[in-house]
């Protein structure tokens, strides 16, 4: 969070508080070094634009801050599956103003598994994709958005998950793809699902999502996916 306690205050003010208190005024001389463009900007400006930019500038941190309210009730309707698949309604959604929206968007993708930040243009693409109804899956930063008529899913992206054996420590618990903390012996080895061979297909949930499991491999070699009751000695939480 950002705290900008002086926007609504002018350099004039800041002087002379400093002034009355018997302190002095450190002026940096950047601040006057005209080969900068926010000098030249500033000199151009006269008191009555500056006034009128710092109320601009307290308006924009009053709106942020009511988007930020707005976001957090917006979450509260949220669901996520033991699959690590998030939902949400998409016509609950399309009511949010945009600046909302890209808050909540960023909290979706988070609570989805991906902790990387998303360029500001990639998700505003993705929003327009999400207004206009054109196709009905899109990935992004190793996420998948699929839509149905009234509901938008979001779940890992089954070949953006690494398939490197991620070994459990000695500890015995694993926070495995930011999604699921597993517990398991020390030594057993965990892979996404989708690398296991022959593993058969559970129709209870859609083929896109099983191959993002967490697969354990025991330490007699013998495979445990907690998530669909197969095998024994290992457990998995989610994360969120």
């Amino acid at each position: 969070r950002i705290v900008r306690p002086m926007l609504g205050c002018t350099k004039s003010e800041l002087v002379h508080y400093l002034v009355r208190r018997g302190q002095v005024w450190l002026e940096d001389p950047s601040n006057l070094n005209q080969k900068f463009e926010r000098v030249r900007t500033r000199q151009a400006l006269n008191l009555s634009d500056v006034a009128a930019l710092n109320q601009l500038g307290a308006d924009a941190l009053s709106q942020h801050q009511a988007a930020q309210k707005i976001s957090a009730l917006w979450r509260s309707t949220l669901t996520r599956d033991v699959f690590g698949v998030v939902r949400f309604s998409l016509t609950d959604f399309s009511k949010l103003e945009v600046a909302v929206q890209d808050l909540c968007l960023i909290h979706v993708m988070n609570l989805a598994g991906r902790r990387d930040e998303v360029a500001g243009l990639e998700r505003k693409n993705l929003l327009n994709w999400m207004a206009q109804e054109a196709g009905n899956q899109r990935t992004l930063n190793g996420l998948v958005f699929k839509r149905s008529k009234t509901v938008f899913q979001v779940f890992r992206e089954y070949g953006r998950i690494d398939s490197v054996p991620q070994i459990v420590p000695e500890c015995g618990k694993l926070l495995w793809d930011w999604r699921f903390l597993v517990n398991a012996p020390k030594g057993a080895t965990i892979v996404p699902l989708g690398v296991v061979l022959n593993f058969a297909r559970c129709h209870d949930i859609p083929d896109a999502v099983q191959k993002t499991l967490p697969a354990v491999y025991m330490p007699d070699e013998s495979v445990c996916v907690p998530h669909l009751g197969h095998g024994k000695g290992a457990q998995i939480v989610n994360k969120l």
